[in-house]
């Protein structure tokens, strides 16, 4: 939700937009989100930071049409074609850098718990 919330602010900020709220415009990103990303499978356990990068592509790519197609019934037309491209490239780049993120930060605290750990267990005192 975060990603799609940072990419609004962006958006709004950039068009100096002052209609509706930061809230109102990420709602079909995060709602488009939130019915995709289960499905297919950008919740499943990765195995790698390129690995946890592709497992949400179809997820993005998805929830980027649906919340472009929630977008456009909301406002009564829909968005111009750059719009959907930006979306996209946008979102992409904003989620796959998150996810990147976090698999290096989890895998990090992950290995460094198991030393940890292994080093507790394996004390010959």
């Amino acid at each position: 939700a975060a990603a799609f919330a940072v990419f609004a602010a962006i958006g709004r900020s950039s068009h100096s937009s002052d209609e509706g709220s930061l809230l109102a415009t990420a709602a079909p990103f995060m709602l488009a989100w939130a019915l995709a990303a289960p499905p297919l499978g950008a919740y499943k356990d990765r195995t790698s930071a390129l690995q946890a990068l592709r497992q949400i592509m179809p997820a993005v790519v998805a929830a980027v049409l649906f919340g472009c197609t929630l977008r456009g019934l909301t406002q009564d037309h829909m968005p111009a074609p750059p719009f959907w491209v930006v979306s996209l490239v946008a979102n992409t780049i904003l989620l796959g850098g998150w996810r990147m993120i976090y698999f290096s930060v989890v895998e990090r605290t992950s290995n460094a718990l198991d030393e940890f750990a292994k080093a507790i267990v394996d004390d010959d005192d």
